[in-house]
């Protein structure tokens, strides 16, 4: 999925959870997965192709999005290049 597909996703979860019993952990308590499962294709955290799309998706979601992050990524700070996790591995 891309950052507006996956906004839509976490919008579709927070109307069911919104939607259930006060107290329940449903109401109270979500998991993201994942940070960085590269290998395997689904990750929320920064990266050439999405940038901070993801991370704005889950902000954009669940707060009320009154401060701006620094969303200034390691080139912009003169920091990097970074290459590949691995040998062989695409960089991403």
């Amino acid at each position: 999925s891309n950052p507006g597909q996956y906004e839509a996703l976490l919008r579709r979860i927070k109307d069911f959870a919104d939607a259930s019993p006060a107290g329940s952990l449903t109401r109270s308590m979500l998991i993201l997965d994942n940070w960085n499962e590269w290998g395997e294709g689904h990750f929320i955290s920064p990266s050439a192709g999405a940038g901070f799309g993801y991370l704005q998706a889950v902000r954009n979601v669940f707060t009320d999005c009154k401060n701006m992050p620094d969303y200034r990524t390691p080139e912009v700070l003169g920091m990097g290049p970074y290459g590949p996790a691995m040998p062989g591995m695409a960089r991403p």
